[in-house]
Parts: C-alpha cells; sequence; structure tokens
C-alpha cells in the first residue's frame, strides 16, 4: 500500500478518536442559533391592466374645391394727358417800403442803464444818457436789518425810497432802533434829499436830516452861485460833484470806471468834506436778499464808511457798514428790494 494512503487513514482514526473522548465544550447562549423557520411561498399571476379607449379616428377633412385661377390683368395703358393752357400773368401790387429799423445802441454795462420808456419816445438825436432817471427806475426801496458790533448784535431796520422822473429825484431814509433796544435806547434817524438829475447824475438842491422828531441839521445847494451852507453856518465853495449824506449812494451808479475808485465832496448835515473811495475788489455775498456780485468800495476819513454796490442790481448798496471815531460799528444788510412802486409798509 502506498505511504501517503496510510498516512491518511492514521490520521483519520486520531480524529474520530478524539471526538470519541474529549469533554463537551459550552459556548455560550449570544451563540445558540434560532430555530430555522419554515418559508412559504406563492405564485400568483400578475394581474393585466385593461386596454386604454383609444381615441376616435379623425375624420376625413373634405379637400377643398379647386378655385379657378384669377383672370390675368393687364397692365394699365398710359392715358394722354393734354396740357393745360398758361394762365395769364396776375400782377402783383409792390409791397409798401418797410423802414428799416434803427440800430439799437447799446449802453456799456457799467452803467446799468434803467429804461423808463420804449424808445420810440425819446426824441429824434437825443443820448440816452441825458434822459432824467435812466440809470434807476422811476420808483423803488431798499430794506436792512441794522447790526451793532463786531458780533452783530441786531438792533433796528432801516429803509431806503426813491423816486424819479421829470429831471427831478426824491431820496427818502430812515433808521430806527426795534425790540430791546428801542425799550433801552429808541433812536430814529430820518433824512430826506431832492434836487435834479440829468446826464452826469444827481445834483441835490437840498438835504435834511430829522433826529427823533427833532430837525436843524441839513444843508443847501446853490449850483448857480457855486455855493454850499451847512446848517446855520456861512456858505462854503461848492465843489464839482458834490453829494449829500443820502444822494451819494446813488451818485455812484453814474461815474464811469468806478473799479478804480470815485471822489468827491460830500456834505453830512454838520460838516462839508471831500470822501475818497478805494475799490477792494469783488466779492460775492450771501445776504437774507439773495446772492449778489458786488464791489466793495471803502472811504477813510474821521470815520470810515464801507459799501459792497450790487454789480448786477444797479449798482445798489446791498450792504453798509459805518466805522465811527470810537471804532463803534453799525452794519446794515439788504433785506428787500423793490423796483417799482413801494407796497404799504
Amino acid at each position: 500500500m502506498p505511504l501517503v494512503l496510510v498516512a491518511a487513514l492514521v490520521a483519520s482514526l486520531v480524529l474520530h478518536g478524539m471526538l470519541l473522548f474529549l469533554p463537551e465544550l459550552h459556548l455560550g447562549d449570544w451563540q445558540k442559533s434560532p430555530e430555522p423557520q419554515l418559508l412559504q411561498a406563492r405564485l400568483r399571476p400578475v394581474p393585466v391592466p385593461p386596454a386604454a379607449a383609444s381615441p376616435p379616428a379623425a375624420q376625413p377633412q373634405p379637400r377643398p374645391a379647386a378655385q379657378p385661377p384669377a383672370p390675368r390683368r393687364e397692365p394699365p395703358r398710359p392715358v394722354p394727358v393734354t396740357p393745360a393752357p398758361l394762365a395769364a400773368p396776375v400782377s402783383v401790387p409792390p409791397s409798401p417800403a418797410v423802414p428799416t429799423p434803427a440800430p439799437i445802441r447799446e449802453t456799456p454795462p457799467a452803467t446799468h442803464r434803467w429804461t423808463l420808456g420804449p424808445p420810440d419816445e425819446l426824441e429824434a438825436g437825443t443820448p440816452r444818457e441825458a434822459v432824467a432817471g435812466e440809470v434807476f427806475p422811476p420808483a423803488g426801496e431798499l430794506r436792512y436789518q441794522v447790526y451793532r458790533g463786531e458780533r452783530g448784535l441786531m438792533v433796528g431796520e432801516a429803509r431806503q425810497r426813491w423816486e424819479m422822473g421829470d429831471g427831478r429825484y426824491h431820496l427818502w431814509s430812515v433808521i430806527e432802533t426795534t425790540g430791546l433796544a428801542a425799550l433801552f435806547r429808541p433812536v430814529r434817524v430820518e433824512m430826506e434829499s431832492h434836487g435834479n438829475v440829468g446826464p452826469d447824475g444827481l445834483r441835490p438842491e437840498q438835504f435834511l436830516v430829522r433826529r427823533n422828531g427833532g430837525g436843524g441839521e441839513g444843508a443847501d445847494f446853490d449850483w448857480e452861485a457855486g455855493q454850499v451852507r451847512i446848517g446855520d453856518r456861512s456858505p462854503e465853495p461848492l465843489g464839482p460833484g458834490s453829494q449829500d449824506l443820502l444822494s451819494f449812494h446813488y451818485q455812484l451808479a453814474y461815474l464811469p470806471d468806478l473799479e478804480g475808485g470815485a471822489a468827491f465832496p460830500v456834505a453830512t448835515g454838520r460838516k462839508y468834506e471831500r470822501y475818497e473811495f478805494d475799490a477792494l475788489g469783488e466779492e460775492q455775498l450771501e445776504l437774507p436778499a439773495g446772492s449778489f456780485r458786488t464791489l466793495h468800495l471803502q472811504s477813510l476819513g474821521s470815520s470810515r464808511t464801507e459799501l459792497w454796490l450790487a454789480l448786477d442790481q444797479l449798482l445798489l448798496p446791498v450792504k453798509i457798514r459805518h466805522t465811527d471815531k470810537k471804532g463803534e460799528i453799525f452794519e446794515q444788510v439788504l433785506t428787500q428790494m423793490i423796483l417799482g412802486p413801494s407796497p404799504a409798509p
């Protein structure tokens, strides 16, 4: 017998002996297999869904009857046109000659002239500068608020009003305290000036000043005699272009080359002295009455007077500052400008 078969037989005998004589092993309940369950399965036929109803067959549409062919259109034959006889020429009467309008004479912008009426109301050959009151409208009024000191404490109101026409002018001005200032120190200063107005501007004849209702201050101008009288004093020689304390505000609009400064004598009601104005340049001001492009002027003397003239509004003063000998400052700021008849106060 081959050796391999003998070895296999011996190993088989050893294994069977071990199974017979070794003790029984306990591996725990968690290794116990559950009782086998009997599974049953039945085969059922799969239900067949009912067949969907088929849509009704489309009815065949009748074919449209064949249309007879459209008759062939012959192209239109040209119609001979007989030209109409020419009409006899119509004679048109000549239109009346239209006169060529005279060229408009432009006024230099520096004067800011105000036209009182249409040009055809002027006499032929009359220069526009020679018409009285032409720089300003026939009437107008300026209204201000008055401030005192560098801190700008409002203490009053001021008004200036003018009327011009027929070669004459009339100016009024009033400055008065208001509010608490009027309770502690009531002040009312009225000024009035009247005279002639022409191509060279204003020529005052009389100037009056009334303080708190009193009188006694003023100036009389005698242009023929060339004299001016201040109050009750003796007459003084009257210089060319002389003005009073109220009229000089409006005379500035008549002066040429104001950007280079100006100078003329002024009667204040107490004295007669020469005012020299230096131009300090243009300034843009934002005031209660609006925004203004101004020319700043300054006059230095026994006191200092500063003016801001609106370059686009007839060179009217929109801001006035006066500094007296003691250094006290009073400033007027424009709140309203009325070019025309003044409304009721």
